[in-house]
């Protein structure tokens, strides 16, 4: 005998059954087909539509329509029965709106094929108290703590476990708890039946991502336990996405302004960068924050992820806009100065770029701020080194690196730079040792937008100490990774990058080039490290320059 719900018995055993397998985000198209998931869609979809033909643009439909319905069998084998009838992007969309769609037409099988009527039947038989807790449940995108059920839902652990033991909630792997995707739509309808309870739930859900935003930002900022926030806040993810769309829709653009802005420790390091600067746009576009403070915050980080992406002009616009209302309103802004600097420099314009650099550096001075001293410091030792002072911009990034020490801040962009100065002063062994720190500790803090960076600049070592094939492989994984995160870097330190692996095209021949390159494209990041650690025991010679000293 089998049961849906966990029966009390000592001669029972419990099977958790999940949905048929589905790929794995970014998944190849062939990897996609051969899914289990997607194999059984087309193997109904076929039967309804015999000459059905299927492209790698399809299967990323299909894909979605099976993730829709969590892989469930039944649910995927009633979608694809609609391919006689409509488009596989109609099938998707409609599936997003209602159940309805998970229906077999035929009155005979109506009791056993339908979605609907199955999740009808187990409802019914839930005491009011879980069928209220269940619908609040709802509200959480993907997956929630048994904290956040107490908070929004009203459903404490022994609510947890009836609803887990009747097969309506399952415990991830993590140890939270979430709702299959077409349990979660049909409780989401019967929410919507009780529009009273619906907006006090939202509110709720409302306020805790605020606090829970709150603490996440501050966490991350003080480099607390920052890999555990960060997927923390990943886990949160399609619960921040709803809670924006809400307040937008509602008109409360404060909250939604205060949750972008407190999230910038997060998005900063290059995580949902596109996204996020979506949001930002929606923000702008309706009414200034009530808060003048907010609105020139608002304007000034729209701005910096601009300029992480790549939008310089726009970056500058905002920032310079942020600027004369903080100014308007008498507020220091060494932080805006320095956003100011850093879009200027990757323009390319080294003039703006000083003059904002320097004032920053002279406020934070003045404000006994360490962290934007050794900033400051850090980005003014850039300009040294484009002018050619090597020597400047090492004494400039040894200052950085002792504010950055004082202030208890991450050193690591500063040990990258520095990296990169000891090795155009022909260091290369130091050079390694501080480019090999840095990409450490960026790594382990979770700023994956320096990753591409540390790995171009060390790949440039690998070349100037005459290991061509490893630093091609490592321009390749730069390249790879920074296309992944859309991050844009400036267009100088790009050039340099395209001329170290045409060097190392003109070492090699063309064949071992194209090897290589194709392997830094493939090799995960845990193989690239491993190798840079094999690396690390070979002796590097110091090269020595006119300028070292």
């Amino acid at each position: 005998m089998t049961s849906r719900e966990r029966l009390t018995l000592d001669e029972a055993w419990t099977l958790h059954l999940r949905g048929l397998m589905l790929p794995p985000d970014g998944a190849a198209p062939q990897q996609i087909r051969q899914s289990e998931a997607v194999q059984l869609f087309l193997m109904r979809a076929m039967r309804q539509q015999l000459d059905l033909q299927i492209g790698p643009e399809d299967l990323q439909v299909i894909w979605r329509i099976c993730a829709a319905v969590g892989g469930s069998p039944l649910g995927v084998e009633l979608a694809a029965a609609w391919v006689r009838l409509m488009p596989l992007a109609q099938i998707g969309q409609e599936l997003t709106r209602s159940l309805d769609l998970l229906e077999d037409s035929s009155p005979v099988r109506a009791r056993h094929h339908s979605v609907r009527a199955v999740f009808d039947q187990s409802w019914a038989q839930l005491p009011p108290r879980e069928q209220s807790a269940l619908a609040r449940l709802s509200v959480f995108g993907a997956g929630w703590t048994g904290q956040d059920a107490q908070a929004v839902a009203q459903a404490d652990r022994s609510v947890l476990a009836r609803l887990v033991d009747h097969s309506f909630v399952e415990i991830t792997s993590q140890g939270r708890y979430r709702l299959h995707p077409l349990m979660q739509q049909f409780a989401a309808e019967r929410l919507h039946t009780q529009p009273e309870l619906e907006e006090d739930t939202t509110a709720l859900r409302r306020a805790t991502m605020l606090e829970f935003v709150a603490a996440a930002g501050q966490a991350l900022r003080l480099y607390e336990a920052e890999g555990t926030w960060v997927e923390r806040v990943f886990q949160e993810f399609e619960s921040i996405r709803r809670s924006l769309s809400e307040w937008l829709r509602r008109g409360e653009v404060d909250a939604a302004a205060t949750c972008l802005n407190t999230l910038r420790p997060f998005w900063m390091r290059g995580l949902a960068l596109p996204e996020i600067r979506h949001w930002y746009g929606l923000v702008l576009s309706r009414q200034h924050p009530s808060s003048p403070a907010l609105h020139t915050d608002t304007l000034l980080l729209a701005g910096e992820a601009d300029m992480y992406l790549g939008h310089l002009d726009s970056a500058i616009t905002l920032m310079t806009a942020s600027l004369a209302s903080a100014r308007t309103a008498g507020r220091p802004v060494p932080l805006t100065y320095l956003l100011i600097g850093q879009a200027a420099w990757r323009r390319g314009d080294l003039t703006l770029a000083r003059h904002h650099y320097t004032q920053a550096h002279q406020t934070f001075v003045e404000l006994a701020n360490w962290p934007g001293v050794a900033a400051s410091l850090n980005n003014l030792a850039l300009l040294l080194k484009e002018s050619g002072d090597l020597k400047g911009a090492k004494t400039a990034l040894e200052d950085a690196l002792e504010a950055k020490r004082r202030s208890g801040g991450d050193e690591d962009t500063v040990l990258i730079n520095l990296g990169t100065v000891l090795r155009d002063l022909g260091y290369h062994g130091a050079a390694r040792e501080r480019l090999v720190q840095g990409l450490h500790g960026v790594m382990q803090r979770g700023y994956r937008q320096f990753i591409p960076e540390a790995l171009s600049e060390l790949g440039r070592l690998a070349l100037a100490a005459g290991h061509p094939v490893l630093a091609v492989r490592l321009l390749s994984a730069a390249t790879a990774l920074g296309r992944e995160l859309t991050v844009v870097r400036p267009a100088h330190e790009q050039a340099e990058s395209d001329r170290a692996a045409q060097q190392s095209e003109a070492l090699l021949g063309q064949d071992a080039f194209a090897d290589a390159w194709q392997a830094g494209q493939e090799l995960p990041l845990e193989d690239i490290v491993q190798q840079l650690r094999d690396w690390s025991d070979v002796p590097l010679p110091n090269a020595g320059t006119s300028q070292s000293g």
